[in-house]
């Protein structure tokens, strides 16, 4: 989770949001928050668990069919199961994947996540991944800079503004190769516009906000996100519910609930930088 506030928010937030997978990292008050918001919206743990596995597929997609090798994964994830990387045990296998470096703000957490997550082909950096000249500093000896990367920003442009985000998008295109990939999530206010998930989602945003922790965030009608790729191509579906990303194959078969509709996803080309 990428935030600015306290370390204890920090952890907070990625706390809630393991909880909302089924792990057993939440203290009593990160599950007081999540039973709040599951009282609005019983099905609210399907934004992470729709953008979890929209990850999984779009890094499969990514890695094994158009060849990217090295992956920064902004955040250090504590899902229940497996690393994100893990997930791909066929490309490492084949060696396609050769590097994965995960970004992460917060001290605990990156201690913590150094770890879980690292191994022989990954590595956790201590630094903010909105803080892009550290981040290049960070990342000198990782990575083979001449060669494209994916980049995966789960949780990330939705606690941006429009302003923010956008700058951070263009920072990104001008940091990294063309030929690389962004792989991000965002909170989606679908279209459209069926009144009870209107009201949902204000009531989402309201609790939201009221936590403290979970403060600031932004649900974006999808032509709002597209908007924010400027000058990026997006590749297709282009920005969907994330549980609909899937450009290689099938849509799950589930029957629909309003937080269905609430997680988007999107994968965009990074451009030649202007």
């Amino acid at each position: 989770m990428i935030v600015h506030e306290t370390s204890d928010t920090r952890q907070s937030r990625a706390r809630i949001w393991n909880a909302m997978l089924g792990g057993g990292e939440a203290y009593e008050d990160d599950r007081f928050v999540l039973q709040k918001l599951k009282a609005i919206a019983p099905d609210v743990s399907l934004l992470a668990v729709h953008e979890v596995e929209f990850i999984e597929r779009a890094w499969r997609h990514i890695v094994g069919r158009r060849g990217i090798r090295q992956v920064i994964y902004c955040g250090a994830p504590i899902p229940p199961g497996a690393p994100p990387h893990a997930a791909d045990l066929e490309s490492i296998a084949l060696g396609r994947l050769e590097r994965v470096v995960y970004l992460e703000p917060d001290a605990v957490l990156s201690a913590k996540g150094a770890g879980y997550l690292a191994d022989n082909i990954a590595t956790v950096r201590h630094v903010d991944p909105l803080d892009l000249p550290k981040v290049d500093a960070k990342l000198k000896h990782y990575l083979v800079w001449d060669e494209p990367v994916a980049i995966v920003a789960p949780g990330v442009l939705h606690w941006l503004g429009e302003d923010a985000a956008r700058e951070w998008l263009r920072d990104l295109s001008t940091m990294f190769p063309q030929g690389g990939y962004l792989i991000a999530s965002h909170f989606l206010d679908p279209e459209p516009a069926d009144p009870a998930v209107v009201v949902l989602v204000e009531q989402l945003i309201q609790r939201l906000d009221s936590t403290g922790v979970l403060a600031g965030g932004f649900f974006r009608r999808a032509a709002a996100i597209e908007a924010l790729f400027d000058g990026w191509d997006l590749i297709g579906p282009g920005v969907v519910p994330a549980r609909d990303w899937w450009p290689h194959g099938p849509k799950l078969l589930h029957i629909e609930t309003p937080c269905d509709r609430l997680m988007a996803g999107v994968v965009a080309t990074i451009p030649r930088s202007p």
